[in-house]
């Protein structure tokens, strides 16, 4: 009974915002009609995902109506619970490497983090930075974000060549043994930024 009510609710709604678009003469998207896990413009399988409510948008739910696992766990429902959950400051590593699994890092990397052991890098050599348009920090700044302490200690190489690269582009004087050392202090620093915002 409880389902038939819920059911006829949406029906309702759906035909709610018919009458509406075509008062205003704009075409509503079907997909968002027929899909049960949107109400209210929350999408309710990203706000299980990140535990919170998250707001959804008309691209974003054509593009999840256009996948094949569409209106379940894929690459839009948990980029938006990453988005939502950065800006509540409840996305802990554990849950980011859970959901970025289903999201193509072209992606992901869009989706910004402010900790992270890029930022805490950022913050260690900030009198390194520049104000140069083409310079690629605030990217690797992400990346090392999203690939949280753990992954940035894999690829620490990676991330000393980088600092070597800018450093040659700057002309200022490069120590591969000291780099390694900032490197090491900002993903201590991360963990335990990361820790208490958990």
């Amino acid at each position: 009974m409880k389902d038939n009510v819920y059911g006829h609710g949406l029906v309702q709604y759906g035909q709610t915002l018919k009458t509406l678009a075509h008062l205003l003469e704009i075409q509503v998207d079907q997909n968002l009609l027929h899909c049960d896990k949107f109400l209210n413009n929350v999408c309710l399988v990203a706000s299980e995902l990140a535990s919170l409510k998250v707001v959804t948008n008309d691209a974003a739910c054509k593009t999840c109506s256009s996948l094949e696992n569409k209106h379940t766990k894929n690459y839009v429902t948990c980029s938006l619970a990453i988005t939502a959950m950065a800006k509540a400051k409840t996305l802990t590593n554990d849950k980011l490497n859970e959901l970025k699994q289903h999201v193509p890092t072209t992606v992901l990397y869009a989706e910004e983090l402010s900790e992270g052991p890029g930022t805490e890098l950022e913050k260690l050599i900030s009198w390194f930075k520049t104000k140069d348009k083409k310079c690629k920090c605030a990217d690797r700044v992400q990346k090392m974000n999203h690939w949280g302490p753990d992954k940035c200690k894999e690829n620490i190489e990676t991330i000393l060549n980088w600092l070597e690269e800018s450093a040659k582009q700057y002309k200022l004087p490069f120590v591969r043994f000291a780099a390694r050392w900032i490197v090491l202090t900002a993903i201590e620093k991360s963990k335990c930024t990361l820790k208490k915002s958990s």
